[in-house]
């Protein structure tokens, strides 16, 4: 069973990416999908029984853009990435 099994059918693949350069790289694909509230069936953050582990952060596009805009921003290269690609293919600013 495919790792995306469990995405909404409403979700598409964003792209590929790799996390890091060198030995340590690694291949990722960033899903994006549109969720509203009335869709949602739980808080999110995966399911810990199986060891999912996420975060759920919620940013209006104001904040996601002041957030971006910090003199030093503490997010992993790919959740900048995914901001950046989020900002350039749904909101164009």
């Amino acid at each position: 069973m495919p790792p995306w099994s469990d995405c909404s059918s409403r979700s598409s693949v964003a792209t590929p990416l790799i996390s890091g350069i060198g030995t340590s790289g690694d291949k990722q694909t960033m899903f994006y999908v549109e969720v509203t509230d009335q869709m949602k069936k739980g808080p999110g953050g995966g399911n810990p029984k199986e060891g999912e582990l996420i975060e759920v952060v919620e940013m209006s596009i104001s904040e996601a853009t002041s957030y971006m805009a910090q003199h030093e921003v503490q997010s992993p290269g790919g959740f900048m990435f995914a901001l950046m690609w989020f900002f350039h293919n749904k909101v164009h600013i």
